[in-house]
């Protein structure tokens, strides 16, 4: 079996389908000094990490899917644990180091490059099974990987504009997105302006946003995930009480408890003022 079909089949084995391959001259590298750490990197496998569920929150609050599982940097650190056994067994004297999220590569570029989704207006990566709700994860390698997927271009969504008429307080431009005034980023600020809580009151937001991605027309058949880290752990009751009567132990296990009980808990409370 090819080196590149071993990985497949490794991923698969973890219910990740979604993946390409790219040599390092194919790839950006946003942080040098982390990428020092890993040594002589050739090549960079993209994966994708599917996290949208079945079930439906049922308690009326504006909290973004990818915080109503379990967080995903607990599940990755598992997995990078488990795919380097396996292939280090596979491959002895390889090297592979997994990232996502904090990675010395830009991920997104990285992983629209090899074919595995189309770069929306939000800024959203958009795969073609599981549309933008999911997580981007790579590994860099010592080994030559070498597949189709690093001849292609990056490619952009259609233009249609929804996300961009939908966006309640139009941070999506036509380079990206407008961070200051994004509502995610906004939702997670210790310190928010007068005026930034009357938008979260207006709004209804509590954690995050999607409403870039639910108008989205090619997240209109997205999948939902199989992995049972995500699929299990859904939140879709969750209130101020039953946060602060979490212990820290389950507090820790969900995206929101970055910032600490108060951002969310206070947030909550002023949406239901």
């Amino acid at each position: 079996m090819e080196a590149t079909q071993f990985i497949r089949a490794a991923l698969a084995a973890e219910g990740i389908t979604e993946c390409g391959f790219l040599p390092r001259s194919h790839f950006r590298i946003l942080n040098e000094r982390l990428m020092q750490r890993c040594g002589d990197v050739q090549s960079a496998v993209m994966f994708l990490i599917p996290y949208r569920c079945a079930t439906l929150p049922r308690d009326g609050l504006n909290i973004s899917l990818y915080a109503r599982v379990k967080d995903y940097h607990t599940y990755f650190s598992a997995l990078a644990g488990r795919l380097t056994e396996v292939l280090t067994g596979r491959f002895p004297g390889e090297r592979f180091y997994g990232f996502c999220d904090h990675s010395p590569i830009d991920e997104k570029a990285a992983a629209a490059q090899c074919g595995l989704g189309i770069l929306g207006r939000n800024s959203l990566l958009i795969n073609r099974t599981y549309g933008s709700f999911v997580f981007i994860g790579s590994l860099l390698t010592s080994m030559v990987l070498c597949g189709e997927e690093s001849d292609r271009t990056t490619a952009f969504c259609c233009g249609c504009g929804r996300c961009k008429r939908s966006c309640p307080v139009s941070a999506i431009t036509g380079t990206g997105i407008d961070r200051a005034r994004c509502l995610s980023a906004i939702t997670q600020k210790k310190h928010k302006t007068p005026e930034e809580e009357a938008l979260l009151r207006k709004t209804g937001a509590v954690w995050g946003c999607d409403i870039c991605q639910l108008v989205c027309p090619m997240n209109a058949a997205a999948a939902y995930t199989e992995i049972p880290f995500f699929k299990n752990s859904f939140a879709d009751m969750l209130s101020a009480a039953s946060i602060e009567a979490m212990s820290d132990e389950e507090f820790a296990l969900y995206a929101f408890s970055w910032r600490g009980r108060n951002v969310i808990t206070e947030n909550i409370r002023r949406v239901h003022r």
